[in-house]
């Protein structure tokens, strides 16, 4: 916006202000309550009210300078206060005394949108020309509006009127100028205020921004740090399989050159605890999931290691898997690895005889089971592992308890199953059925897979 843009802006409100009295004049001549020579008076008024906003704002854009444009605005106030004093005299002069609040408006109006003084010259100026206008009737130099022509006013009276009118000029003066001050005072406040917050806005989203980059980098820091643990727990994992594939290797040199049959056995035996130990270790090393293995996935290899290592003839013994994808610890599998082992290398050498043919199976699913009131009080249902190991052989011999034999084989299933405080129980004929449960706690972390 320019500089001279509130003359524009003055010249709008003037020419609404000026119709909308225009208007108002036509509709009390309608009702008979004006007369032609006071509608033609209003009209010329508002005509010169109307018309005088075009030069004033030419003349605008040509002044420079703080002194010409202040006397300026003096006269333009002289000119606009004679234009609605042209409209009080049109309906009576003195009689129109109604019409005084267009004097107040136009003093509140200066006072809100000029400096300081203005409505106190604006209000001098209304007076002066008021007086005047009242002056010039009363001796007979303008043509009298009344529209009672017969009755005028004493000048004691006149000059009263005069008086208040001027009075109160100013008092509006006063108060519009305070109003003015006092909003000029909330503006500047209002704006410092913003100012304020604006800055703390940006204080605040500066440290923000800061707090945002340093959690990225401590963030970024952890990850690094969790990628190299995951490294590190992959090598751990590799090194100790590598180890125990070492030691699995000098177990089976070392029983190529035992000629006794027991021992080799034994030698074998061990191999394949030690193979199924690394089992274990070599799942972890390919996982995602670094501290927990696929459960089904691991008793398929598992088995399929153990029946190519005891040298059984394909399709003479069969074997079959049936398991859920658990998880489990390495704390849960490797004893679960070992049991299956030595249940499993059992069958392949005691339960078929003189046959030619044979099967054994796990079976695995994990299971939930609520104790007492537990639903009720909202405890989440005990989950467990249920393990079988089955087969269509011979059978154990009568009388033989398995948790009391001599064997380093049933010695480690039992001691094992107590270590997952588990239960392990025997079914004999057709064939053998044990059945193992193991609780699947989040202490010792098994999940779903």
């Amino acid at each position: 916006m320019t500089q001279r843009d509130p003359f524009m802006r003055d010249a709008y409100f003037r020419a609404g202000a000026s119709l909308l009295m225009w208007l108002f004049a036509v509709a009390a001549y309608a009702l008979r309550l004006i007369e032609v020579r006071h509608l033609v008076g209003i009209s010329v008024s508002v005509a010169y009210l109307v018309l005088m906003g075009f030069p004033v704002v030419a003349a605008a854009r040509r002044i420079t300078g703080a002194r010409p444009y202040k006397y300026f605005i003096i006269l333009i106030s002289v000119a606009e206060v004679l234009g609605y004093s042209g409209v009080i005299f049109s309906l009576g002069g003195v009689e129109a005394q109604y019409l005084l609040p267009l004097y107040v408006a136009y003093v509140a109006y200066m006072g809100i949108v000029e400096h300081r003084e203005s409505p106190y010259v604006t209000a001098a100026i209304c007076g002066i020309v008021y007086d005047l206008m009242l002056a010039l009737q009363y001796f007979g130099i303008l043509p009298s509006m009344r529209a009672y022509p017969g009755f005028t006013l004493p000048w004691e009276n006149q000059v009263v009127i005069a008086l208040a009118v001027s009075g109160f000029l100013f008092i509006a003066a006063y108060m519009s100028a305070f109003a003015s001050a006092t909003i000029k005072v909330m503006r500047q406040q209002l704006a410092e205020q913003n100012l304020q917050l604006e800055r703390r806005v940006e204080e605040r989203t500066a440290a923000l921004l800061q707090e945002i980059e340093e959690r990225k980098r401590a963030e970024e820091k952890i990850n690094v740090s969790l990628r190299e643990k995951d490294i590190l727990l992959k090598e751990i994992h590799h090194r100790v399989k590598n180890n125990l594939q070492v030691v699995s290797s000098l177990l089976s040199l070392q029983s190529a050159s035992i000629s006794n049959r027991e021992t080799k056995e034994i030698f074998t035996e061990t191999q394949n605890r030690v193979r199924s130990m690394a089992l274990v270790h070599e799942k972890l090393y390919q996982s995602k999931v670094l501290e927990r293995i696929n459960f089904a996935e691991y008793v398929r290899s598992l088995m399929a290691e153990l029946f190519r290592s005891s040298g059984a003839l394909p399709g003479a013994i069969t074997f079959t898997v049936d398991a859920e994808d658990i998880l489990l610890t390495i704390d849960t599998a490797i004893p679960c690895g070992l049991i299956i082992n030595e249940l499993f290398s059992n069958a392949l050498k005691h339960a078929f005889p003189g046959r030619a043919n044979g099967e054994i199976a796990v079976c695995a699913r994990a299971e939930s089971e609520q104790f007492g009131d537990n639903s009720r009080e909202g405890i989440p249902a005990q989950r467990f592992l249920d393990l079988v190991i089955r087969d269509n052989g011979i059978g154990l011999p009568a009388g033989i308890d398995f948790r009391k034999t001599e064997t380093l084989g049933m010695q480690l299933v039992s001691a094992l199953a107590q270590q997952l405080d588990g239960t392990i129980d025997v079914e004999v004929g057709p064939g053998t059925t044990f059945r193992m449960r193991f609780p699947l706690d989040t202490g010792r972390g098994a999940i779903p897979a």
